[in-house]
């Protein structure tokens, strides 16, 4: 019974922690902008081109300071308004913590997930409009887009079958077929006949 309600309340604070990096990365950001220009002097003031939130585009120590904060606040309110076991609370701090860090690291590919999906819901809305002003039928555009997934299928096969920039193959040889011949080998010069020059020597044949 506990191992289950542990393991739930994990993953549950997994998501969570997701969660809260996606509203901070899309609110967080120009808040605490606020907050940093209305604290600090002119000259100190806060870049425009720094994104930086309480959770997003931080390091590993400030997420775990934002996560010991969260797991400190939800202790406190399952203490005070659920009637839960403080010491239970206070010692689930830690494990609380870590699955708050693990959700803020998650966060990030769920936000892109989440522009995806926007993106993919703008392009139904636009094709609902013109289907409703009878500019085109809905398999017409399954058509088109079924296409379209297939000619980008094949260009990226395409291109992980033959790169642009790979070098040509060479087929490696072995040593001896590399290897010069041996140069030849020059003739004995002939040695010539002691009999043969007697006989020039004194004329006689």
């Amino acid at each position: 019974m506990f191992l289950e309600y542990f393991a739930s309340s994990f993953i549950a604070l997994v998501i969570i922690g997701a969660i809260l990096h996606v509203v901070d990365m899309n609110w967080g950001v120009a808040f605490k902008r606020m907050l940093w220009n209305m604290t600090h002097s002119k000259r100190d003031k806060m870049p425009k081109d720094r994104e930086c939130g309480f959770i997003f585009n931080r390091l590993a120590k400030a997420r775990a300071r934002a996560a010991v904060v969260v797991a400190i606040v939800a202790t406190f309110v399952g203490t005070w308004y659920g009637h839960a076991n403080p010491l239970l609370e206070v010692l689930s701090i830690i494990p609380a913590t870590v699955a708050l860090v693990i959700g803020f690291y998650l966060g990030q590919p769920l936000a892109r997930l989440l522009g995806m999906t926007e993106t993919v819901l703008e392009r139904v809305e636009g094709v609902e409009k013109r289907v409703a002003k009878g500019e085109t039928t809905w398999k017409s555009e399954a058509t088109t887009a079924a296409r379209g997934a297939g000619e980008r299928l094949r260009e990226r096969v395409a291109g992980i079958d033959t790169p642009p920039d790979a070098a040509p193959l060479t087929v490696p040889t072995s040593p001896t077929a590399t290897k010069e011949p041996p140069p030849a080998e020059k003739p004995k010069p002939v040695e010539p006949d002691p009999a043969d020059a007697i006989r020039k020597f004194t004329g006689r044949n």
